[in-house]
């Protein structure tokens, strides 16, 4: 399955991967961190947030081909990534260093989204 088929709301595979090496090198890849598949919503499976580690992310995408995680989030709360399912696109939340760190990422396409107010929001 080519990366091209991802469903809408997901990272690629190649944008994942980069996003959780940013996160990794940001936060380290011991940080306890939460993930919400949204690709387990459903009436028979129900709500699941899984509990890792950042160097467990790309293990966690592996389990959809269509989906990446559609929030993560570390255990103190200092950054965000949630994927926006309306608008198709991945934002992440957090420090000014993580967010221009994927700013400037090779690979990475990004935006600023700052709310009024606030200037801690990049969109992949």
């Amino acid at each position: 399955m080519g990366d091209d088929q991802v469903d809408w709301g997901s990272l690629d595979r190649e944008s994942f991967r980069s996003l959780a090496a940013i996160l990794q090198r940001f936060s380290g890849p011991d940080l306890a961190a939460f993930a919400h598949p949204a690709f387990l919503q459903d009436s028979q499976a129900g709500l699941r947030v899984f509990r890792g580690h950042l160097r467990d992310l790309e293990a966690l995408e592996q389990l959809d081909v269509y989906h990446s995680p559609a929030n993560i989030w570390p255990a103190d709360r200092s950054w965000l990534v949630y994927t926006d399912w309306d608008l198709s696109g991945t934002k992440v939340y957090g420090p000014p260093e993580l967010l221009t760190m994927i700013e400037e990422d090779e690979f990475l396409e990004s935006v600023w989204l700052p709310l009024p107010g606030d200037a801690s929001s990049t969109a992949l």
